[in-house]
């Protein structure tokens, strides 16, 4: 199967306008609505109606979604790679997640209803995503150690019968990420986390990072786990130190400012 072309980056704003975005950005601090949505933007940028919180660690290199990130080479070119197409039917549907969630005895702590959902037109390119996000999120090394919480699958049926979940985990294609995530930009290559939707983009998903090489199932737990954080109310963070293992709400799609790469948050 063929590679898939990278569509042409957005043009970014020059001069006045451009430190006008700087500005817009470093005040918003992180993304409204935890997550992207209530706590943080997406890899990158943030709304500007987030609440502010404590700006990331400048960055020499423009940074885009989660900032306005620029289509650099952040991308790795992984033997899992596929075509994925950049629209889908714009409409995403509750799927049945395999495996079970934590038990109220294991997991006491405060509840974090969610359902996972896949874009119509992408469901091949999304094969395994579903039970690997209820992965992520039962991993003892995961948010529910870090932050003392349980999540807990809201099914299509009780979604049918208008259970509401607090974090949607939709899987979409560069279009539908751009269009949910705005005004953030994802240029067709970033995720995000804005107005209660965990946003992850199919592009990202099979591509992955150069910062974590071949090491694509590394970085796609990273790359849920960054994103459920900011759905949590965690915005992002600087790299503690040179060869540190990498905080969870660092950039590390963009850059590991002398980290190591590390994708969960305990």
């Amino acid at each position: 199967m063929s590679m898939p072309t990278a569509r042409l980056a957005r043009p970014r704003p020059t001069g006045i306008a451009a430190a006008t975005v700087a500005f817009l950005l470093a005040v918003s601090g992180c993304a409204a609505g935890g997550g992207d949505e209530t706590a943080a933007a997406p890899e990158g940028a943030q709304p500007i109606t987030a609440t502010p919180t404590a700006p990331a660690t400048p960055s020499p290199k423009p940074t885009g979604p989660d900032g306005e990130a620029e289509k650099d080479g952040t991308e790795v070119q992984t033997s899992a790679a596929q075509d994925v197409p950049e629209s889908g039917s714009g409409r995403t549907t509750v799927v049945t997640l395999p495996g079970q969630d934590s038990s109220p005895q294991d997991r006491p702590g405060r509840v974090v209803r969610y359902t996972v959902e896949i874009e119509g037109g992408l469901e091949k390119v999304a094969a395994g995503f579903p039970e690997a996000v209820r992965g992520y999120l039962t991993d003892d090394r995961g948010w529910e150690t870090r932050d003392g919480v349980r999540f807990e699958d809201v099914s299509a049926e009780e979604r049918k019968q208008g259970v509401e979940p607090d974090i949607r985990i939709m899987f979409a294609s560069p279009d539908l990420v751009d269009a949910k995530c705005a005004p953030l930009r994802t240029n067709g290559r970033l995720s995000c986390h804005h107005a209660g939707k965990v946003m992850v983009n199919a592009w990202r998903w099979v591509h992955g990072s150069k910062n974590y090489g071949e090491d694509l199932d590394a970085y796609r737990t990273y790359l849920v786990n960054h994103e459920v954080g900011h759905s949590l109310g965690h915005g992002h963070v600087a790299c503690p130190g040179r060869g540190e293992k990498a905080p969870i709400m660092l950039q590390q799609t963009l850059r590991l400012d002398g980290c190591l790469p590390h994708p969960y948050p305990a």
